[in-house]
């Protein structure tokens, strides 16, 4: 992954962050308030159908918008920005670090998952790393770590997840 990417997915992160918290304080000036934003101080909340329907189309962007950023492109403090916006937006998402490799790693993960959920429906183990050299200049440490995402990543995922199914 480019350095570029990593900082494309965390700027675009970092904007759907910033225009979240802008909505939400003036949307709720009471919030806004409490959170020491005097901005607001002047308005009355607008309680009405047509506020509340704005604000849950608002919402409902947001969990989209979010959801649609690959959380491959964020570091680890993203990703769990990521799921808090989703989380705070009114969707569900949960950030569970590990490495895929791992079996213990996937085992919590799907142990979280279930506790987060209730239940697993669908599984899409799709880890994976890329390394770009000719087969006779690639090491065997990076031969190895190809073998354990790519492929024991996805084994291990299955046999955690199949049986929660």
């Amino acid at each position: 992954m480019t350095t570029d990417l990593v900082a494309g997915a965390a700027e675009e992160l970092r904007a759907l962050a910033d225009a979240f918290w802008d909505g939400s304080l003036t949307v709720n000036p009471t919030f806004a308030t409490v959170m020491g934003d005097r901005r607001f101080d002047d308005r009355l909340e607008d309680l009405s159908p047509e506020a509340r329907d704005a604000e849950i189309a608002r919402l409902e962007q947001t969990v989209e918008a979010a959801s649609a950023i690959d959380p491959a492109g964020l570091d680890g403090r993203g990703r769990i920005t990521r799921s808090m916006l989703i989380e705070e937006a009114g969707g569900r998402a949960r950030f569970v670090a590990g490495d895929v490799s791992i079996a213990a790693d996937q085992e919590a993960l799907v142990a979280a998952t279930v506790e987060a959920f209730g239940r697993i429906d669908f599984a899409h183990n799709n880890a994976g790393v890329e390394y770009h050299a000719p087969i006779h200049e690639t090491e065997e440490a990076e031969f190895d770590r190809i073998i354990q995402v790519n492929l024991k990543g996805v084994w291990l995922g299955m046999r955690y997840q199949i049986p929660r199914m």
